[in-house]
């Protein structure tokens, strides 16, 4: 299929890409990777009248550390991500998201910034971005503004991003000493849609128990999302697999709440991946255990 009829646009910098969704408004799309957009547009599920090319636009192609932390610009492509040796060795729940998206080919031209900018239900990084509890920056020609994962990830597609604003970057902090983090999914083959997927971190006090616990679910509701109630659970407790599969319970059990007809399958799926993702977690936050 062909996609419907474009003006193109090549941004120069990103004020240039800021001044052209200004111009164009709600006619405009960005286009970084395109592995979202593309297929959207073949389908004619989207027909914007302009697209804002960022592929090789300079100023957010980089990606650094900044202080503790991991500032991840919107061009920077997965394989860049994926193979750097500081994400590798200090951002290793964003190395195991990459991994599980997609095919060879998607990461060679996909975005980390533009999956969270896509926000589908199904993509690992908006849950990873929960879990991480990053900071996006969105940039206009009304200025700038910080907010957080929270506050930018809406219900299916939609985010809290403007239609003339620019997802400049994304910035990941350093987790804290004493904790470890994890990212779980099931899906049919290797490539596809997960069916189910939890991201998680766990704190430890160095003695065994459970300081700080936070759980994203994705591909389960209309949108990536936390489960406050079962990460309160955790809290206070010892860090062992009878514990984490009460935990999962409970975020199936949350999870069986939205939907019209809750499947006893989906239900085992989901505990299984809640107490495997805080198995592992756990694991690397007491690597002795």
């Amino acid at each position: 299929m062909k996609p419907p009829a474009f003006q193109y646009q090549r941004a120069e910098t990103a004020d240039h890409a800021v001044a052209l969704l200004a111009e164009f408004g709600e006619e405009a799309r960005i286009l970084a990777g395109g592995q979202s957009l593309v297929p959207l547009l073949n389908l004619r599920l989207a027909n914007p009248s302009y697209l804002v090319d960022i592929s090789k636009t300079p100023d957010l192609l980089a990606f650094e550390e900044v202080g503790a932390g991991l500032l991840v610009r919107a061009s920077m492509r997965y394989c860049e991500a994926e193979s750097n040796p500081i994400v590798r060795s200090r951002f290793p729940i964003i190395r195991d998201a990459i991994g599980m998206v997609g095919h060879d080919h998607i990461r060679n031209r996909g975005t980390v910034v533009g999956s969270l900018a896509h926000n589908d239900p199904a993509a690992e990084f908006p849950a990873v971005a929960l879990v991480c509890e990053v900071t996006f920056k969105l940039r206009s020609t009304r200025g700038v503004r910080e907010i957080s994962a929270a506050e930018f990830i809406g219900s299916a597609y939609t985010t809290a991003a403007a239609a003339d604003e620019l997802v400049e970057s994304v910035f990941f902090p350093a987790r804290p000493s004493g904790t470890g983090e994890a990212i779980v999914e099931y899906a049919r083959r290797p490539g596809d849609f997960a069916i189910a997927g939890i991201a998680c971190r766990l704190g430890s006090n160095g003695q065994g128990l459970i300081t700080e616990c936070r759980l994203a679910s994705f591909s389960c509701g209309p949108s990536a999302g936390r489960h406050k109630a079962a990460e309160a659970s955790a809290i206070g407790q010892i860090g062992e697999n009878s514990v984490f599969g009460e935990v999962g319970d409970l975020v199936a059990d949350e999870l069986s709440d939205i939907e019209a007809q809750p499947s006893p399958y989906r239900h085992r799926l989901v505990r299984y991946l809640v107490t495997e993702s805080l198995r592992r977690a756990w694991h690397d936050a007491e690597p002795t255990n």
